[in-house]
């Protein structure tokens, strides 16, 4: 199996002063991997990508509403049996046997 070469690395981290901004401006990250180097392109979102991210965002929290309210909605009914069963049981037993 072939061994990739490790990338040299300097012995000092670069240091950019603030307001000096970016050597390279072409929105593309390059990673080295164990497997070889990946080019990454990044980019500003327009406005319709704004647009999706909202309805994306607006969705996955509508169904995370939708499934809290069907969660307390199969609770309810089973919590009224419990308590249904408890009125029951206290009527079916009779009045208390200890002295008040």
């Amino acid at each position: 199996m072939r061994q990739w070469p490790k990338p040299k690395r300097d012995s000092e981290p670069e240091i950019i002063p603030p307001g000096a901004g970016s050597r390279s401006r072409s929105g593309v990250w390059v990673a080295h991997s164990g497997y070889g180097y990946r080019r990454v392109y990044v980019s500003r979102i327009g406005p319709l990508g704004l647009i999706f991210l909202g309805v994306a965002i607006g969705a996955l929290s509508l169904f995370a509403i939708l499934l809290l309210v069907g969660a307390v909605l199969i609770w309810l009914p089973i919590i009224g049996l419990i308590a249904l069963a408890a009125i029951v049981s206290s009527i079916l037993r009779g009045p208390s046997r200890h002295p008040r």
